[in-house]
């Protein structure tokens, strides 16, 4: 198959435009030939080297999230078929049957990621376990779908598996364009919380949604400061997320002891 895949680590310009190896299918997988696939953060950090999951190497074929057509089932699949127009979840935890994602979990140091640790979207084809992969709507279009999993499906892990957030309460977001915060918002909203949101600056905080957020433009790590120990602007803040790394935990934990709240300014990180 062709791929665009890298053998070193560096910029854009190790990445080749070549031949690799079709995927192995397995009787508990599906082969996907991808119509779409996207771009993540974690896509540019591994490529340049600066940090790689446990798991990964090289040469790699990134892209976490695909979308494309079943041109292949395993023996043991039944309930997707050859032609059906699928979008697949990248962590390859919690599988069943023979796969060769089998055994993999759900935190760091156990995990099987699509585009990651393993092969991913770059490729004309992945093979990836049937138990991950779901049915698009006909409404739905490849490149909708490969925009979601990755950052949809980690924020709604993280808000409410880990954060269990509910109606009523507040969500802090930091980084007003971050595509976990853009899901994360939305998400929130539609649970029914309040969500604030803070920007490095204006045109970052334009991008942000509109519905019923509250939004603080502020460019300095003073004024996080500020804004942290606002108790009335920050009232009934449980919950905080910074979804790019952990420079403004300090901040986050005074925020929820200025406001001496019942609950806890619960932290997630992806990292």
């Amino acid at each position: 198959m062709q791929a665009l895949f890298y053998s070193e680590h560096g910029s854009t310009d190790v990445l080749t435009l070549g031949h690799q190896p079709d995927p192995i299918l397995r009787p508990a997988e599906v082969l996907i030939r991808v119509s779409a696939t996207a771009l993540n953060r974690l896509d540019i950090v591994q490529r340049n080297g600066w940090f790689t999951l446990p798991g990964f190497s090289l040469p790699h074929i990134a892209g976490m999230d695909l979308a494309g057509t079943v041109v292949g089932v395993g023996s043991n699949v039944s309930e997707i078929h050859v032609g059906d127009r699928v979008v697949a979840d990248p962590s390859m935890h919690a599988i069943a049957g023979d796969s060769q994602y089998t055994g993999f979990g759900e935190r760091y140091g156990e995990l099987g990621v699509i585009g990651a640790t393993h092969a991913g979207g770059y490729g004309e084809l992945c093979a990836i376990s049937a138990d991950h992969v779901h049915l698009l709507p006909d409404t739905m279009d490849f490149a909708t779908a490969a925009v979601f999993p990755t950052a949809w499906m980690t924020t709604h892990h993280a808000l409410f598996r880990i954060g269990d957030l509910r109606s009523g309460e507040t969500l802090l977001m930091h980084g007003a364009t971050s595509a976990l915060t853009l899901a994360a918002t939305q998400l929130a909203i539609a649970t029914g919380a309040r969500v604030l949101i803070t920007a490095a600056s204006e045109e970052k905080m334009r991008g942000c949604p509109e519905t019923r957020c509250c939004r603080d433009d502020d460019k300095s790590r003073s004024q996080h400061h500020r804004l942290g120990n606002d108790a009335n602007r920050w009232s009934g803040c449980r919950y905080g997320a910074r979804p790019c790394g952990a420079r403004f935990v300090g901040d986050l934990t005074v925020c929820a002891g200025t406001q001496r709240t019942s609950g806890d300014l619960r932290q997630y990180h992806r990292r």
